[in-house]
């Protein structure tokens, strides 16, 4: 079975590698050979665990006698490239460092991370010339956890730059770093992100919040961009970066020139939140009166009310469809034998929540959310749990309901294939599978390997399926089964 990168999370410290920042105070020895400036290095090992290794940026620049801000990135499934190419432009404009993790996870609980950054922390400090004022955490899904988790175990984090994460509790706690969050507005965690940007404001945290048209994913380069800008101008806030008036000038220009396009379209309490944040952000950079004065405005405006209390009406809807089918799913559960895919879909009401998520507006935009939610449950999470648990029937029904929702996933076709053939559903299996590769499934090692799939591998169809994609019975290939990590779920 082919598992996928939900999030995991254990509430547990990182018990990260003591780096005081007193012990910090002197530059580290420039080399006399280092890595590339002006463009990512791949592969680099952690000198304290070569196990762990990360994409590396160092600015043109970048020379060992002063020190860089640095941007440490934190993907959900060690995608470091991608990841870091993310903010590469503005890291190369701004002068930032960037260090990529190829090892952090957001599937397979937190020992993965506590190793990715009981080896970054000390390489960042010991290798090269950071500036230990500024160090910044960037992550996504489970991974911004993961960030608020070093800032609370350190507390030498400057900023974090979080999309598409959780509200925990206890990674908060004491919280100083800046904040700067973002969800896509049909991501599963859309809601959480605002009340972690809510929790950051209730404890008086410089703090952003953006949301963005998308689902479960990092924020679009447009956002990354925003992000370390915004991060440059709590810097300038902080005194420990040089203040540099073109940079304020344009941003704060850029935003009151968003907030007024907003408010000119009608979207008053879009306008709004744009003028308090450029009121909050520049306070102390420039005068910021006008700005504040058109936020307080816009604030008493009945149609702002309005607007606002309707967003906290769907989003209670939200809530209440979310707790709708959690009790849809232990009825499920509980029932012997499992009830068929179409009968789990129609109780789950599948075919409303897709009528409704089609077009713009609230109604549409929580329906794709609460979609996602149960998508992420029919085709992650409980099918995991259910194989572990030895029910492969309740497995293979959830995962039916997983291919109604998206019928052109191949990952989720494969499980389901896994699924029905650990149940003993040979026929239904090799069809599930046929789809699979109809769809660009192509994983022929995992595919050969794969004990799940024992049942249907004596099968002339199975060797003709494998042949299909380039694969053979004979070539070797390591186990994969129930609690591989190969992929991650498509938002991710």
């Amino acid at each position: 079975m082919r598992t996928t990168g939900m999030v995991t999370v254990a509430v547990v410290a990182l018990l990260l590698a003591a780096a005081a920042p007193q012990a910090l105070a002197e530059a580290p020895a420039p080399a006399a050979e280092g890595p590339p400036r002006g463009r990512l290095v791949e592969g680099i090992a952690c000198a304290s665990d070569p196990s762990q290794s990360y994409t590396l940026y160092l600015p043109e620049a970048y020379n060992p006698g002063r020190r860089w801000p640095v941007l440490v990135v934190l993907d959900p499934r060690g995608r470091s490239v991608p990841a870091a190419e993310l903010f590469l432009d503005p890291a190369r404009e701004l002068g930032w460092i960037i260090v990529s993790s190829n090892d952090t996870r957001s599937d397979s609980g937190m020992e993965p991370n506590r190793r990715a950054l009981n080896a970054l922390w000390p390489e960042i400090h010991e290798r090269y010339a950071i500036d230990d004022r500024r160090i910044h955490l960037a992550g996504f899904s489970g991974t911004v956890y993961v960030a608020f988790e070093v800032g609370r175990t350190t507390g030498s984090v400057a900023g974090i730059i979080g999309s598409g994460g959780r509200c925990i509790e206890e990674a908060l706690a004491g919280n100083r770093a800046a904040v700067f969050v973002t969800a896509g507005d049909s991501d599963f965690n859309y809601q959480d992100t605002r009340r972690l940007h809510a929790r950051v404001r209730e404890a008086g945290v410089a703090r952003r919040l953006e949301t963005f048209s998308g689902g479960h994913t990092w924020m679009p380069p447009s956002l990354a961009r925003q992000a370390l800008e915004w991060m440059e101008l709590q810097g300038m806030r902080r005194g420990v970066r040089p203040r540099d008036d073109a940079m304020v000038d344009r941003l704060l220009a850029a935003d009151l020139a968003a907030a007024a396009a907003l408010e000119a379209d009608g979207q008053k309490l879009a306008a709004m939140r744009r003028y308090q944040a450029a009121a909050l952000d520049f306070e102390g950079l420039r005068d910021v009166a006008a700005a504040h004065a058109r936020w307080l405005s816009l604030e008493a405006d009945p149609e702002v009310e309005r607007a606002a209390s309707l967003e906290e009406r769907w989003a209670e809807r939200e809530r209440q469809e979310r707790e709708r089918i959690n009790q849809v799913f232990a009825r499920f559960l509980a029932a012997e034998p499992a009830a068929p895919p179409e009968t789990l879909a129609n109780d789950l009401e599948v075919a409303r929540l897709e009528h409704q998520a089609e077009g713009d507006g609230l109604e549409a935009a929580t329906a794709r959310r609460v979609l996602a939610h149960l998508f992420s449950n029919v085709a992650v999470y409980m099918p995991q749990g259910l194989i572990a648990d030895r029910r492969p029937g309740h497995a293979a029904s959830a995962l039916g309901v997983a291919c109604r929702i998206q019928p052109d996933n191949p990952s989720v076709w494969y499980n389901r294939s896994c699924a029905l053939s650990l149940a003993g559903r040979r026929s239904q299996a090799l069809d599930a599978l046929e789809h699979a590769v109809q769809l660009g499934f192509a994983d022929a090692a995992l595919m050969r390997a794969d004990p799940d799939l024992e049942a249907v591998r004596d099968s002339d169809r199975f060797r003709e399926l494998l042949a299909a994609i380039g694969g053979t019975l004979g070539g070797a290939g390591g186990a994969a089964g129930v609690g591989a990590s190969r992929s991650g779920k498509p938002e991710e």
